[in-house]
């Protein structure tokens, strides 16, 4: 996908001892225990009080239920590079070719038709 992967993280650690108890008590069962559960969990995406959030916070790493990856796009350097030098004035005094309205891409899409010409 042209990605690099520059971290990972985890998240969603209240979650996971929902996801326990439901297959402790059968997915399809549901038990006082898990609609309980279901209800502190609901309360606290609505509310998001601190003891909570920093509850969460401490266990994500240890039981997260949900992976995070953090990535660039591969060639976003050389993309912005790029750009950078589209926007220069030429030489000669000449607008850059992104002000004029042409792209290196556009510009390739010509010359391909100039040929099949």
């Amino acid at each position: 996908a042209g990605l690099d992967v520059t971290g990972h993280g985890y998240a969603h650690a209240l979650h996971s001892p929902y996801w326990w108890l439901k297959c402790a008590v059968g997915v399809e069962k549901e038990a006082a225990v898990v609609r309980a559960y279901h209800r502190l969990l609901v309360w606290d995406i609505t509310e998001r009080p601190r003891l909570t959030r920093w509850t969460e916070r401490l266990l994500d790493p240890v039981i997260g239920k949900s992976l995070v990856l953090y990535a660039r796009k591969a060639n976003a350097a050389d993309d912005r590079e790029a750009a950078a030098a589209d926007c220069k004035p030429a030489a000669d005094g000449r607008k850059p070719a992104a002000v004029e309205g042409r792209t290196p891409a556009a510009d390739d899409r010509r010359k391909a038709a100039d040929v099949g010409a």
